[in-house]
């Protein structure tokens, strides 16, 4: 259970560093904290979506 949770949490880590990279280049400073900002939200979202 514990390997699992560090594999998915360490996939995550990847994408997310490749999505602030590349919005970064793009765009700067202000598109990454948005991009965290949509990916804080959606997370929220989904977790009261899912709850009974």
């Amino acid at each position: 259970m514990v390997g699992a949770y560090m594999c998915f949490y360490s996939v995550g880590s990847a994408l997310g560093a490749a999505a602030a990279t590349q919005v970064y280049a793009l765009w700067g400073w202000m598109a990454v904290s948005l991009l965290g900002a949509l990916i804080s939200e959606t997370a929220l979202v989904l977790w009261v979506l899912s709850r009974d």
